[in-house]
């Protein structure tokens, strides 16, 4: 139970920041969001923000989405049967599409919409003095609310707040703004790790932390802070070198440290003690990698462990290209599960820095240039600035499909590929 909330945690709160760099920047462009969702399925609150946004909360704890104006249809059918709101000047303010609303309005079968261009509404209703049912046209409040189904009320998308109105850069800062928000929270979740675990791994150091007072090292007097300046006659200039020189030593003969504490020179002789406390057993002292404590290491670290995770991603991804694609490098929701859960016994800070290195791999992930992926639409619009107008709307729904429908296959065999790995 507790691996499946560590997953959904981090899961949702990768996928709420990465929406909401898309809509931080579609506000301040101009672009109307129409929703901002955390989680999936039914809607179990909703409110409406100043700035025209429905923000919703849904029942399924898996992600969230945003829905920019334009891109999704909103004119309503020919036959549909809606109830209306006016305003004083008996314009349009809301079109309630359910079939029982709690406050019904006027009740009014669509003829002909457009809440695009022109705002209008015609279609029949019935008049009480003419006992008959009369053909009118409504004009439609630019800032009108559709009520749908499930009871959520959003926005109509009038032209000039579409995606599809925006210039090139305007949608291009847009679309890249979700993969940005991720290197942010990769940048703030691996700094976090590191105020949580006391400090951040130093290896170039030769300073040791003595991690278990019952072992070895701790019972022959060796503090945490102490150099080890050399082991069997070896000099050590980092823990690497530490590390290497005491596992060359034969697993029950004594081990001799040259030790640095505070200022004087000690050695020690020290019999490894047998642990199964890492994987099948080995011959231990008990010291472990030095951690710098001070504030501007703990800071630096998001920006140097969020580098050395996208070079590393990268890398992997080179591989594909020089050592031929491989399933056992890429990880589904199942994998991603399975990580979590291991996480998750191994404290909040390692699982805090999981969700950093999650969201550089979800960053770089999403500026592939895939369609579908954020990537494929930015170079969508850097074609569109190359060609001085955008593609036409029906390619680009035949490529972004055709892209999508790859990536859900993709998705599919590597959740099949996960689940075979865990039996």
């Amino acid at each position: 139970m507790k691996g499946i909330i560590a997953f959904l945690i981090i899961f949702t709160v990768l996928v709420v920041f990465h929406e909401f760099g898309h809509y931080f920047f579609a506000r301040k462009l101009g672009i109307l969001v129409r929703e901002f969702a955390i989680g999936m399925g039914p809607k179990i609150f909703q409110h409406h923000g100043k700035n025209g946004t429905t923000f919703t909360i849904r029942i399924l704890p898996l992600g969230g989405y945003v829905r920019l104006a334009g891109l999704e249809e909103t004119d309503l059918t020919a036959g549909k049967n809606v109830f209306l709101t006016f305003n004083n000047q008996n314009i349009i303010t809301k079109i309630d599409t359910r079939e029982n609303p709690s406050h019904p309005g006027l009740p009014f079968t669509v003829r002909k919409s457009d809440l695009t261009d022109q705002l209008t509404l015609t279609g029949d209703s019935f008049d009480n003095k003419a006992n008959d049912l009369i053909t009118k046209t409504f004009n439609v409040d630019h800032d009108a609310f559709i009520v749908e189904n499930d009871g959520t009320e959003i926005r109509i998308a009038p032209r000039d707040v579409q995606y599809s109105s925006a210039s090139w850069w305007k949608k291009l800062i847009t679309n890249f703004a979700g993969p940005f928000n991720n290197i942010l929270l990769a940048i703030v979740a691996f700094s976090l790790s590191a105020f949580m675990v006391g400090g951040v791994q130093d290896t170039n150091s030769n300073k040791i932390t003595i991690f278990d007072q019952t072992m070895p090292a701790a019972k022959a007097g060796i503090k945490t802070g102490d150099a080890v300046i050399a082991v069997n006659g070896t000099k050590t200039n980092n823990y690497e070198e530490i590390y290497d020189a005491i596992n060359k030593n034969p697993s029950k003969k004594p081990i001799k440290l040259k030790v640095k504490h505070e200022g004087r020179i000690k050695n020690y002789m020290i019999r490894p003690k047998y642990s199964k406390a890492e994987g099948k057993g080995r011959y231990l002292i008990g010291i472990s990698v030095w951690y710098k404590k001070d504030l501007r290491s703990q800071f630096l670290y998001g920006f140097t462990q969020t580098y050395d995770n996208a070079i590393a991603i990268f890398q992997t991804l080179g591989s594909f290209f020089t050592g031929g694609f491989s399933l056992n490098k890429i990880a589904g929701p199942v994998g991603i599960y399975s990580i979590s859960a291991q996480a998750a016994d191994s404290g909040l800070g390692v699982l805090v820095s999981l969700c950093g290195a999650l969201s550089v791999s979800l960053a770089i992930a999403n500026l592939l240039p895939i369609p579908g992926l954020d990537g494929g639409k930015v170079l969508l619009n850097l074609i569109e600035a190359i060609r001085k107008k955008p593609l036409k709307q029906e390619h680009e729904v035949v490529v972004t499909l055709a892209g999508a429908l790859l990536l859900f296959m993709l998705i599919i065999v590597v959740t099949i590929h996960d689940i075979m790995k865990l039996f």
